[in-house]
């Protein structure tokens, strides 16, 4: 069942997300204020605030959580519908056999998960591969930080700071799309300077 844990950690996630991002703005804001970061901050802060409003019901299962979730933040924060139907898919249904009733738990239905990464050797370029790969599938959402930094996950486009390819970065994935072992892609220009092996790459995922 969902309990406040679950949501408190998942705000204390978002959150982390947040400052990164505003952080990230900051940097590089000395020449004038980026339109993609700026809609990443605005849809973080939304769904903090849909997180911080909502209210359990008793004996909530994670099906009906996601789906009351997934109502609210499409109408006020515009989110990715794709993304909840996956996790609402993880769920477990009532068995037809089976005994105890209810909607089970989400296989997946878990805490927020780290990994810490290093690449197999320097990016100085975009489109540059990194030997890092997905650990797991996302069902809800996926976050990327270098050195701490916020960086911008290309959905279908290869155009942001960073986004996931099954080709060597020939082709850029969409999110809602990504498997196990698609790999993180670079774009070191993009960015603005050299991603060293040396370099903490944290993937979070939801």
């Amino acid at each position: 069942m969902v309990d406040q844990n679950y949501i408190d950690s998942l705000i204390t996630t978002l959150t982390t997300k947040r400052n990164a991002i505003a952080y990230s703005m900051a940097v590089k804001g000395l020449n004038g204020i980026d339109a993609d970061y700026e809609i990443d901050l605005i849809k973080t802060d939304c769904i903090i605030e849909e997180l911080l409003n909502y209210i359990i019901a008793d004996e909530e299962s994670p099906y009906d959580y996601i789906k009351q979730l997934e109502q609210s933040s499409q109408v006020n924060c515009k989110y990715h519908e794709t993304l909840y139907n996956d996790l609402l898919e993880s769920c477990e249904t009532p068995s037809a056999s089976g005994g105890g009733g209810g909607s089970g738990t989400a296989t997946n239905y878990e805490f927020a998960r780290h990994y810490y990464r290093t690449t197999s050797g320097n990016v100085t370029t975009n489109s540059g591969v990194t030997g890092i790969v997905l650990p797991e599938r996302p069902t809800l959402n996926i976050d990327v930080y270098i050195n701490g930094f916020y960086m911008r996950v290309g959905d279908g486009v290869k155009t942001r700071d960073v986004y996931f390819s099954n080709d060597g970065g020939t082709t850029a994935k969409a999110l809602d799309e990504l498997q196990i072992n698609d790999q993180l892609i670079i774009n070191a220009v993009i960015i603005g300077t050299t991603v060293l092996s040396t370099d903490q790459v944290l993937l979070v995922i939801i």
